[in-house]
């Protein structure tokens, strides 16, 4: 596990090496898109490590796969829905849109979506846009799995070029399913979450924004 790798790294290696070793440890946490995690991580080594080429390698790589932050402008898109209809996300503006990034094959994400069931019927009359965003690589499993499930909000498929090498999800930032943002009112990130994220804290950020 990295906390087994970690240990190993602080109890055998000192002096250059380590910082080498524990450089590229946090850097293979960074391109797994765990950036958001080991933030905490990254900046105590930025601040510790005494070798400024591992130091400035460690902060470019971070800033490249950082992803959107809070309070960015979120990329805007247009991508066809179920129905065959256009959905722009600029054109959502003035209300809060909850982003899902998933897939049919992602287990976590199916839990996440059945999660969610229950607490959007919260917000049913609100200025909420469901918003999911299928990262398939085709087209009909995401088709089926609509067909045979009824999951509320509106659904849009990315359309080709790979899992995480899709257009959008590039812009996003998008390493690993699920992924959510919610985008406030004004189209900026108000959340993101490159994981399964709580419905408690996700509900709360939703009705904070309304």
């Amino acid at each position: 596990s990295n906390d087994d790798l970690s240990k190993v790294i602080e109890d055998h290696f000192s002096g250059k090496v380590f910082w080498w070793a524990k450089g590229q440890h946090l850097a293979r946490g960074i391109r797994r898109g765990d950036s958001a995690s080991i933030l905490a991580e990254v900046r105590g080594y930025v601040d510790s490590c005494p070798n400024d080429d591992f130091v400035n390698s460690l902060i470019s790589l971070y800033q490249e796969n950082r992803g959107l932050g809070i309070g960015d402008e979120a990329p805007d898109f247009e991508l066809t829905d179920i129905f065959g209809a256009p959905v722009k996300l600029s054109e959502l503006k003035g209300s809060v849109v909850y982003l899902d990034f998933w897939a049919t094959w992602c287990s976590p994400c199916i839990t996440q979506i059945r999660n969610s069931k229950y607490w959007k019927r919260s917000f049913e009359g609100s200025d909420v846009v469901f918003l999911y965003v299928s990262l398939d690589r085709e087209e009909g499993a995401w088709q089926r799995y609509l067909s045979q499930n009824q999951i509320a909000g509106r659904h849009v498929f990315a359309g080709q070029g790979g899992v995480f090498g899709n257009e959008v999800a590039q812009h996003f930032g998008v390493k690993k399913l699920p992924t959510v943002f919610i985008v406030d009112k004004n189209g900026k990130i108000a959340y993101a979450s490159p994981q399964q994220s709580g419905n408690l804290v996700t509900a709360e950020v939703i009705q904070s924004l309304l």
